[in-house]
């Protein structure tokens, strides 16, 4: 059977409805998982078009772009956990996009495609919620009305909130009520589709000690979420990286020991700052690259994740083909 033969049976399953003992299974949509192992899912259309219904609640998608759509199709079927703690409109706002550069058809790269912040005091709020004792993860994959991606730990949102009640400041801004006591910060880049409004957050995985997944000595390799260096230190093909020493503890408390990978101060030692970097699934060569990692104490307060750089011709997440939203290095 050749490979037209084989897009031909699959193009013809996936438009007609299969009938299993007087039932009439159409094809409903993938997740994103199964999409890299050839998978789907069917489901019984019943006499009233139960799936044009289901996929009519999932939210509204932009039909414009079909690749695009099957991905944002393909989020509301990814396993995660609807958290009980309430995420109220007052406590959110959206802040810029970091852009820059220009791909090959002239648009600008999104330095910060797919992640944003949260405070503090909303993290342990969530890790409670997960049942993480004494940890708290500095990055949390989610989604919540239509909006997707990752929030990382900014520890400038509690200091913003102390500064303004110690001042007395009063700052009233329309929905949000007071800009100064905000729990979350999401991006344009986020907005994926419009979805149901509901005030509760959807947690998918969070950071943690998690083994590398090439063959390499379990000593030296790690895999981690990626995040955006909020305050702006890290320069081009510089990174920093803070990892709990023990692989075993999968939710570390704070006390526990750490590792930060940074320049040696002799000159025979600097080639341990230097760290080989691909995304997970690697998929060409070309996605593998050598960068510089730094040590900066406003960053210390992230661990178990990669932080990459808003500055650069590129973002280093583009040049190795991969993003801050359901992506791992």
């Amino acid at each position: 059977m050749g490979i037209e033969d084989l897009f031909s049976r699959s193009d013809n399953a996936c438009n007609s409805s299969r009938t299993v003992i007087n039932c009439h299974f159409v094809y409903l949509a993938s997740s994103n998982s199964q999409m890299r192992d050839n998978g789907c899912y069917f489901f019984n259309d019943g006499n009233d078009g139960k799936v044009k219904q289901i996929r009519a609640k999932l939210g509204k998608f932009d039909r414009t772009n079909i690749p695009k759509l099957m991905s944002r199709m393909g989020q509301c079927f990814t396993q995660s956990k609807e958290s009980d703690v309430i995420l109220r409109r007052k406590k959110y706002n959206k802040t810029y996009d970091i852009i820059g550069g220009k791909d090959s058809c002239g648009e600008p790269f999104v330095f910060s495609d797919g992640v944003g912040k949260l405070s503090e005091d909303f993290a342990e709020q969530i890790a409670k919620d997960l049942g993480l004792i004494r940890c708290v993860p500095s990055c949390f994959q989610f989604r919540h009305r239509g909006l997707k991606g990752v929030l990382s730990v900014d520890p400038a949102l509690r200091q913003r909130r102390l500064w303004a009640e110690q001042n007395g400041l009063e700052d009233r801004h329309g929905k949000t009520d007071k800009v100064n006591d905000l729990d979350v910060l999401f991006r344009p880049s986020q907005d994926k589709f419009h979805a149901p409004r509901k005030e509760i957050i959807e947690i998918v995985k969070y950071s943690s000690p998690t083994p590398e997944q090439i063959q390499i000595p379990a000593n030296l390799g790690r895999s981690m979420f990626g995040v955006l260096d909020e305050t702006g230190l890290l320069q081009y093909g510089q990174i920093f990286v803070q990892f709990t020493n023990n692989i075993s503890l999968k939710t570390p408390s704070k006390a526990a020991a750490k590792t930060i990978l940074k320049i040696m101060l002799l000159e025979i030692e600097k080639h341990l700052s230097r760290v080989l970097m691909t995304k997970n699934p690697s998929i060409v060569a070309g996605d593998v690259r050598v960068f510089e990692a730094v040590d900066l104490p406003e960053l210390r307060h992230l661990v178990d994740v990669v932080v990459f750089p808003q500055h650069g011709p590129r973002p280093l997440t583009d040049e190795m083909a991969g993003n801050y939203e359901f992506i791992m290095y």
